[in-house]
């Protein structure tokens, strides 16, 4: 069974209900410096509840992906069914370049480890400037519905994935750090200009 088969037959049992990063979302707000920003993808958006969260309160041209079908009707209620889209992380069919933001919460451990470095690189590719991500460091709190299994595929201490970030390309705005056995990573693209701080008044 692929990964894409193991999250459809959990979303059909009607009780998979994945994190859905609005407490990151919230933080973004309260702490993270967002002007300028005018367009960001969510990878692994799950239910799409934090892409809404973006586009009303953040005035951000914010779109989520997640490769489970299954999602679809669940986007249907949350009225987002119009800026989320059935994809893979390891092909994400956008261009270069093309959103200024890329966030992935609690999503990466879910992915493989043959597959990390293919959709660390695709968030990459399509990303113009900044990028955050939260990884869990631990099995996850539920199984998954359908079969019981390990949700969390992928269980690598943070400098695994600090050095699979460095390796293709990724810059740290500030250290990275974990909290509550989660890594929280803000980081830009090498080649990205430095972001301009507003001045305090």
């Amino acid at each position: 069974m692929s990964e894409a088969d193991r999250y459809n037959a959990a979303w059909a049992t009607g009780e998979y209900l994945p994190m859905i990063g609005l407490e990151y979302v919230r933080c973004f707000y309260r702490t993270y410096y967002f002007a300028g920003y005018r367009t960001l993808l969510d990878v692994g958006c799950g239910t799409g509840a934090a892409v809404k969260y973006h586009r009303v309160i953040g005035g951000i041209d914010a779109v989520g992906m997640d490769f489970a079908e299954e999602a679809v009707p669940t986007w249907k209620e949350m009225g987002t069914d119009d800026c989320c889209l059935v994809a893979s992380a390891e092909d994400i069919p956008f261009g270069n370049g093309t959103f200024d933001m890329v966030t992935c919460t609690d999503m990466l451990e879910h992915v493989p480890e043959r597959s990390v470095r293919q959709v660390l690189s695709e968030m990459y590719r399509v990303g113009r400037r900044d990028f955050w991500f939260t990884v869990a460091m631990r099995p996850a709190k539920f199984k998954m519905p359908h079969d019981g299994s390990e949700p969390h595929v992928c269980l690598k201490p943070p400098e695994w994935w600090l050095e699979e970030m460095v390796r293709i390309g990724y810059r740290f705005h500030s250290v990275p750090f974990t909290a509550n056995h989660t890594l929280i990573v803000e980081a830009r693209k090498r080649e990205a200009e430095p972001r301009r701080y507003k001045p305090l008044q």
